[in-house]
Formats: C-alpha cells, sequence, structure tokens
C-alpha cells in the first residue's frame, strides 16, 4: 500500500514498493555524499566508481550483517559511509543548479534505480 508520502507500513511491519536488498534504507544524504564523491572525479570515471561503491556499500552491509560489526575499511554499509570512505574528505554539498553535479546525481540515481530493478 503507497500513502501520500510513499510506501506505507503493512500489518506485520513490512512494505510495499521496497526491495529488500543489501544495502537497507537509502536515504537523501546517502545519494549527496556519493554524488559528491563522484564529482571529485573525472566525468569518464563516474559510472565506473558509481558502480564501485555501490558493490562496496553492499559488501559492508553484509559484514555487518554476518558480524554485528562495522566493515573495517567501508564502515556500516551506507553510501554515505563508503563515499566518505573513498575519496577522502568531500566537498561541500553544491547547489543543485550546478550541472556537474545534476550530472553526479543522475549517475547515482541510475545506479541505484538498476540495483532496485535487478
Amino acid at each position: 500500500m503507497t500513502g501520500r508520502c510513499g510506501p506505507v507500513a503493512l500489518k506485520g511491519g513490512s512494505k510495499t514498493s521496497v526491495k529488500p536488498d543489501l544495502l537497507g534504507p537509502v536515504l537523501p544524504q546517502d545519494l549527496s555524499s556519493l554524488a559528491r564523491a563522484l564529482w571529485a572525479v573525472p566525468a569518464p570515471q563516474r559510472s565506473n566508481l558509481c558502480q564501485r561503491l555501490f558493490d562496496r556499500a553492499e559488501q559492508a552491509a553484509a559484514h555487518v550483517a554476518r558480524t554485528g560489526q562495522l566493515h573495517p575499511q567501508w564502515g556500516n554499509g551506507t553510501l554515505d559511509a563508503v563515499a566518505r570512505q573513498c575519496c577522502g574528505p568531500l566537498c561541500t554539498e553544491p547547489f543543485w543548479n550546478d550541472l556537474s553535479y545534476i550530472k553526479c546525481l543522475r549517475i547515482a540515481l541510475a545506479e541505484l534505480e538498476r540495483r532496485l530493478t535487478r
């Protein structure tokens, strides 16, 4: 069941239209951090880096689920943690009217959609 603001918890706690995956919940901050990490590299490298960061987040999430401990390199399994570990300090979030940043957000969203629909 979907409410005005997205999926609504059904009796028993399950939600519809949210595919269970290894990443867990993805928050706007995750995508912002991911886009900022992508923004720091040349455009031709961004898609590959994005895929690697998603892979690392999945590995970290699996590690946390299996051991109850943070992954030693990639943290708690969120895209935010992986982006911050991978590329050093992230730049300040740019304004959303920066075309280069918008392209990075699109790459991040496209990869998220690809992973949710596979």
